[in-house]
């Protein structure tokens, strides 16, 4: 899994330097993916509850889950999916 997170990881240039756009562009081309993302990742099934998800992520400090059904990606649970849903409940 790659996330923004993991490309932040190996950006070693102030944001808010001028150059950082052309340093940025050269170590991403030097990268291949499966060098920069997470490859240990925790998932879960869509049959699990938002509070096992929550559980999850914030033990974890992630922003993101990949969900799992029968071994094939049905989708992506995101902190702001969660806060969203949240939201509509009150």
């Amino acid at each position: 899994m790659l996330s923004l997170t993991d490309l932040l990881r190996v950006t070693f240039v102030d944001e808010f330097n001028s150059n950082a756009t052309n340093i940025d562009t050269a170590v991403y081309n030097m990268l291949r993916i499966e060098q920069v993302m997470a490859k240990n990742i925790t998932s879960l099934s869509s049959h699990q509850t938002i509070k096992e998800a929550v559980e999850i992520l914030a033990v974890n400090e992630f922003h993101a889950l990949p969900v799992i059904d029968n071994h094939k990606l049905v989708g992506i649970i995101t902190t702001t999916d969660i806060l969203n849903y949240l939201l509509e409940q009150y």
